[in-house]
């Protein structure tokens, strides 16, 4: 019976170890801003991630942040926070407290069309039908998807890295005639 008993509560510890340490909550958040500063000219994207860590108990440390702003179906900028001079504050983040916020922001110029482009013949569907004409450049909403390396912090003790990938589809939510900027913003990511 004694050893029945001293089961039980071994499995009590483990489970409230387990619930305790699991992975905190993360939800992420990007704006996008498309520009060009003279007509004709360079074209630029201002882009802001979001991430908020909801736990009420552990810390977050995001060791890697990388992001994809899909300009079209077939073309795409990479953002990197983890080698970006200007990005704001990725260098610095330290420990992200619980319930707390964290934003970064970074300015990149949009290279020449065919950089970063998927190659051709991904454009082609099960029927042979070229897709890659069929783009969102039209609507102006971007697609951002974040791939980042966090860990947590409980007290003392660090978890493991967890690798997370979350997708930022957009809404259009301005362009003015005033102003060639065009904007978008992406608060339902999704993992």
């Amino acid at each position: 019976m004694a050893a029945m008993i001293g089961t039980l509560a071994l499995l009590a510890v483990v489970c409230s170890v387990s619930v305790a340490l699991s992975p905190a909550h993360l939800f992420f958040a990007a704006r996008v801003r498309e520009y060009s500063i003279v007509d004709g000219g360079d074209r630029y994207i201002n882009i802001t991630i979001v991430a908020n860590n909801t736990s009420k108990h552990a810390r977050v440390k995001y060791r890697s942040m990388k992001t994809e702003v899909w300009l079209t179906d077939a073309q795409w900028v990479p953002v990197d926070f983890d080698n970006y001079t200007t990005s704001v504050g990725f260098a610095d983040l330290g420990w992200q407290p619980p319930a707390n916020s964290t934003r970064l922001s970074a300015k990149k110029m949009i290279p020449p069309e065919g950089t970063y482009e998927l190659p051709r013949d991904n454009c082609k569907d099960s029927g042979g039908n070229d897709q890659c004409t069929k783009n969102n450049s039209s609507s102006k909403e971007h697609t951002v998807v974040i791939k980042t390396q966090v860990q947590f912090r409980y007290g003392p003790v660090p978890t493991r890295l967890y690798s997370i990938l979350v997708t930022c589809p957009s809404v259009a939510i301005s362009e003015s005639d005033y102003d060639d900027s065009i904007y978008s913003i992406n608060d339902f990511c999704s993992w």
